[in-house]
């Protein structure tokens, strides 16, 4: 026999006691609660711990709870009736993914509900696949003809766990009742819900569509054809692979699932919005141009100065909202691709080295502005451009405060050697960047040391 296990009870009136099939032999008082309560089966060697990290909020792997044995439940109890339509459940620790036990996420469950005193299946069994570690996010949807009830619960009837650990990878020695089913999160929704999300997930659908077919236009266009053929060749791909998934975002859950592609999509436009501007057709007149690159003209046909060797490669201007803040060093970044100014430039820039002007709020457009010139102040600003990739990073920089809004970045030349001897590591993904004869040779993290 198994006592069911209440957490965060306000009030406890009486208990229920329930069998190993899970169902109720005494109608005892309900208990009195204020908020969702989580309860689930226990054995008296895995005792129900942890049960209320199924409704906390959190579905990373840090929460989980862990049901032993098979079958197992886990149950939500609820403060007033709703009209259940869907149910999330995250399932698995998925940083054990790739060892022997698995992630533990159920094979097989199903959804039940409290209606009319018994318990009835919501749904058809519910097969739940492995984690692929393909995406960060790893969930299942259920959908059900929407019902008004107070509890309900997952009837997990098969396991991913085969009973295979670190020990003994090639036997299954581990017994049933010590093999595991773990649960990140669960989550549910009515009707009313599940349409909201819908009607959100369609309006972010029709605006991502407009952006990727207007992307597409302008890096086929006439307008800064050198930027776009360049951003063309390195984000093109990427474009038309989120096209296709946010077209895909049709089938039922869809509303559940999208979080990963807006991710993506907004990882992607951090890269491609800079640009906006020079591939944009906005006319002739440079100063009506929307921030935040505008590039160092000589004059206005796009043409880009490039100084003579021992010079800066080139120099960006960029303009930036400082918001409502009023303190100084207020900090500002903006996603930069350095493939993209290498080949604009043709030359090689250096990633450790560019700085970060500040222009006076009064001062000069930056086409009047030139090294030496008096009258024009230039703020140095503190910066950093912190890599994700050896060519593509975030710089970040200080501002002296929120009246200053325009910047100009200098880019110095990629030198052939490293500036100076003694040790140096290069294990962090820059493949060896100063060094030409190592191109292409050694991996991402080889450590070198020079003398």
């Amino acid at each position: 026999m198994q006592t069911r296990l209440l957490i965060g009870v306000l009030t406890l009136i009486g208990w229920t006691i329930v069998s190993g099939d899970g169902k109720e032999q005494a109608a005892s008082p309900e208990p009195v609660i204020t908020r969702p309560v989580a309860s689930a089966s226990q054995t008296a060697k895995h005792p129900a711990e942890n049960v209320q990290r199924v409704i906390d909020g959190d579905t990373s792997d840090a929460s989980v709870w862990e049901g032993y044995g098979c079958p197992v439940w886990v149950q939500i109890d609820l403060p007033k009736p709703v009209e259940l339509a869907r149910v999330v459940v995250h399932p698995g620790d998925r940083k054990y993914a790739a060892f022997p036990s698995t992630e533990c996420s159920p094979k097989e469950f199903i959804l039940q509900g409290w209606v009319q005193g018994a318990w009835r299946d919501l749904a058809p069994p519910v097969a739940v696949p492995r984690y692929t570690a393909v995406s960060g996010s790893f969930f299942v949807t259920v959908d059900v003809p929407p019902v008004t009830l107070k509890r309900f619960r997952l009837y997990i009837t098969a396991l991913h766990d085969g009973g295979y650990r670190i020990n003994h990878p090639g036997s299954p020695d581990e017994p049933l009742e010590d093999r595991c089913a773990v649960i990140r999160e669960i989550q549910w929704y009515s009707a009313v819900d599940v349409a909201k999300a819908r009607a959100r997930m369609k309006e972010w659908q029709r605006t991502v569509e407009q952006e990727i077919r207007w992307w597409g236009q302008a890096l086929s266009g006439e307008r800064g054809a050198a930027v776009g053929r360049t951003l063309k060749t390195l984000y093109a791909e990427g474009l038309r692979q989120l096209g296709d998934q946010v077209a895909n975002l049709t089938h039922p859950g869809a509303e559940d699932q999208y979080a990963d592609t807006a991710r993506r999509w907004e990882d992607l436009k951090a890269w491609l919005e800079p640009w906006r501007p020079l591939v944009a057709d906005r006319g002739k007149d440079w100063k009506t141009w929307l921030m935040p690159w505008r590039w160092f003209m000589a004059d206005h046909h796009g043409k880009v100065e490039v100084s003579a060797i021992g010079s800066p490669v080139g120099r960006l201007e960029l303009s930036v909202d400082p918001g409502k803040t009023s303190h100084k060093s207020y900090p500002a970044s903006c996603a930069l691709d350095l493939r993209v100014l290498e080949a604009l430039w043709g030359r090689p820039v250096d990633p450790y080295v560019m700085q970060v002007y500040a222009l006076a709020p009064d001062g000069k457009h930056l086409a009047d502005i030139h090294p030496g010139r008096k009258g024009t102040e230039r703020n140095l600003c503190a910066s950093q451009f912190e890599r994700i990739s050896p060519r593509r990073g975030f710089l970040t920089w200080t501002m002296p405060d929120r009246s200053y809004t325009r910047y100009v970045v200098e880019f110095s030349p990629r030198p052939d050697a490293p500036p100076e001897k003694g040790m140096m590591t290069v294990g962090d993904g820059d493949g060896l960047y100063f060094d030409s004869a190592t191109d292409g040779t050694l991996p991402w993290n080889t450590w070198s040391a020079v003398f």
